[in-house]
């Protein structure tokens, strides 16, 4: 059985607005890549997990 991993991605203009009253847009989307970045090179380093789908409408 194949393992896929689906790792949900909002548009970046939409992504982490709970911190909007902190973070400038621009930030908020480099935090978002950067949180799914790091999500992603985690499930590289699972055993078992053979792909990695980003669903986002981006």
């Amino acid at each position: 059985m194949r393992v896929r991993a689906i790792v949900p991605q909002k548009p970046l203009p939409d992504a982490k607005s709970r911190l909007a009253s902190v973070l400038s847009a621009p930030a908020r989307a480099t935090l978002s890549l950067a949180l799914v970045r790091t999500v992603c090179a985690t499930l590289r380093a699972v055993p078992g997990v053979e792909d990695t789908i980003i669903m986002t409408p981006d």
